[in-house]
């Protein structure tokens, strides 16, 4: 008995005499399989076919095997290989090793035996079209890394057990059929490929747009009998922008490690959002509906900042908590802030959007400032220099921007008019491509922390308008060089060009007002305590000091 001769007590019921009526007249039954590529005789449609062979069936099927390996299974044990499981962080079930049916269908497919070797055969039937009788990648040819394929031999129900750990809002049916009824399950409960192929019947012989020898006339009814996948935007549930549903995205064969994605994760993503060839190009495979214009957004990670996509491939994972997960390295995809079976786009719910500033406010769903302290918040290992940004913006700190909480009566008179009390504002106000043009969202930026306008954090630096445009753009330029709110803004902003950021935290501080931080970053401004070890700001009067700066020491220094 070979190792393939345990494999198939799950296939469904095929009859014996049944698959003697295969081969003994290919013309009854075998009319679906003659019109397709797995009709590998000389009548084959295919370019890999044998060169003299004129039975249909026998490349698989024989009416007379000494070995029981599958419904009349023709094909030698050669051995099984070890194969690569898929692998995605959004799956609930720990990968197995092909069985059943799908190992039948891999003694062909996994290109490491040649498609000809049939055991009712004195000698090899000679196969044209393939690489040393092999299946290449363009021919079918999957290998062995199945790391990007749709799980196989695996149990169904146990898939549906672990799906309650995944926080994906794609869900498992509890049944799995057709719209005709038809189980997509072999006997045992699994999940093979038959589940998604029908290897004797093949739609787009007769130009159906389908995956090759798919059991459903469009790629959705298959996906979707298993598949609860609510698609609640107006871009990706669209049929007329994306004509293929599930298909114009996945595929059942992708690349390792992705969810199904013939590209990595950003990359399929610039297949529709990236240049203007890259969405010609896909409107002309009908992947993209050709009055769809998506965002192009790949030309903002060009910028010198960037949320940096495109340093990971492989590590995407929903299901990371990063509050407590301090082994995975930090890294961003596009699904982390875009739920791509959700709704990815921004509204209008900021007040600066209102008044023509700023252009967003939720996203996914959800409140921005909370998609953004995701990563930017109380979490583990923040690198050098970065800090938790939901800390910054508490109500609870002295002062703060109003991200938060709505913006309370304080006397700040370099505020612009249109800034009132109870007025509220978002990441996005700031956060964002240098380019109103641009897409929406803090993709890329020719500015550092991927500011919307330039902000010069470090000291040395000529005060101008565009120097801090970041500020001017709610706070009165004439009122801080005019020394309205301190009178000795412009002595230092102008004459010894110190940077706002030496004194400010443009999020917020726990305990002084006006968001007066000292030291909080020495890369850009050395801030340093006094003398007697004090790094303060006294709110009395015009304010005192506590610090040594450009040279000399505060301890303190007042101002009336």
């Amino acid at each position: 008995m070979g190792p393939l001769n345990q494999t198939f007590s799950g296939l469904r019921s095929l009859s014996l005499i049944g698959c003697c009526l295969l081969v003994a007249t290919p013309s009854l039954a075998g009319s679906g399989v003659s019109a397709t590529r797995h009709n590998l005789s000389v009548t084959g449609p295919g370019d890999v076919r044998a060169t003299a062979e004129t039975e249909v069936c026998i490349f698989c099927h024989a009416g007379h095997v000494e070995e029981l390996q599958g419904p009349l299974w023709n094909r030698s044990s050669m051995g099984q290989p070890a194969y690569r499981p898929y692998q995605s962080s959004n799956r609930s079930i720990s990968g197995d090793q092909p069985n059943g049916v799908t190992l039948m269908c891999m003694s062909c497919h996994d290109g490491t035996v040649a498609v000809s070797p049939a055991s009712k055969r004195d000698d090899q039937l000679r196969i044209s079209g393939t690489n040393g009788g092999r299946l290449g990648p363009d021919q079918g040819g999957l290998g062995t890394d199945l790391s990007g394929t749709h799980p196989v031999s695996v149990d169904y129900r146990s898939a549906m057990t672990g799906q309650a750990t995944m926080t994906s809002t794609t869900r498992l049916r509890a049944e799995p059929r057709l719209g005709n009824g038809s189980s997509l399950l072999d006997a045992q409960g699994q999940v093979q490929c038959t589940s998604c192929h029908d290897p004797h019947e093949d739609p787009q012989a007769s130009g159906v747009d389908v995956p090759p020898f798919w059991i459903g006339s469009s790629m959705d009814d298959v996906c979707t009998a298993c598949h609860q996948a609510p698609l609640v935007d107006t871009g990706h549930g669209d049929g007329a922008k994306l004509p293929r549903g599930c298909g114009s995205c996945h595929v059942g064969h992708g690349v390792e490690q992705q969810p199904m994605l013939p590209k990595a994760e950003e990359d399929s993503c610039f297949s529709c959002h990236g240049s203007n060839v890259d969405r010609a190009t896909a409107k002309g495979e009908g992947l993209l509906g050709r009055g769809a214009a998506p965002a192009a957004v790949q030309a903002q990670f060009d910028k010198p900042f960037t949320h940096p996509v495109r340093l990971t491939h492989n590590v995407h994972s929903p299901s990371e908590d990063l509050r407590e997960d301090v082994t995975t390295p930090r890294h961003v995809e596009c699904a982390d802030c875009h739920p791509v079976h959700g709704d990815p786009t921004y509204s209008t719910a900021s007040t600066l959007y209102q008044r023509g500033i700023a252009r967003s406010g939720t996203v996914g769903g959800r409140v921005e400032q909370d998609l953004c302290y995701d990563c930017h918040g109380s979490v583990s290992g923040l690198p050098f220099g970065e800090t938790d940004k939901s800390a910054e913006f508490s109500p609870s700190n002295e002062s703060f921007h109003p991200v938060d909480a709505p913006l309370g009566k304080r006397d700040q008179p370099s505020l612009l008019p249109q800034w009132v009390s109870g007025d509220r504002m978002s990441c996005g106000d700031c956060h964002g491509s240098d380019d109103a043009k641009d897409p929406a969202g803090p993709h890329g930026s020719r500015n550092r922390w991927i500011l919307r306008w330039p902000y010069e954090a470090a000291d040395g630096s000529a005060e101008s308008e565009s120097t801090y445009q970041a500020c001017y753009i709610c706070h009165s330029r004439t009122s801080i060089l005019s020394n309205e709110s301190f009178e000795g803004h412009n002595q230092h902003v102008v004459d010894a060009e110190t940077s706002c950021y030496a004194c400010h935290d443009s999020h917020g501080s726990p305990d002084e007002p006006s968001l007066i931080r000292f030291g909080k970053d020495f890369r850009y401004s050395q801030v340093l305590p006094s003398s007697s070890g004090r790094l303060e700001y006294q709110a009395t009067a015009g304010g005192t000091c506590y610090l040594s700066c450009h040279g000399v020491d505060h301890d303190p220094l007042s101002y009336p």
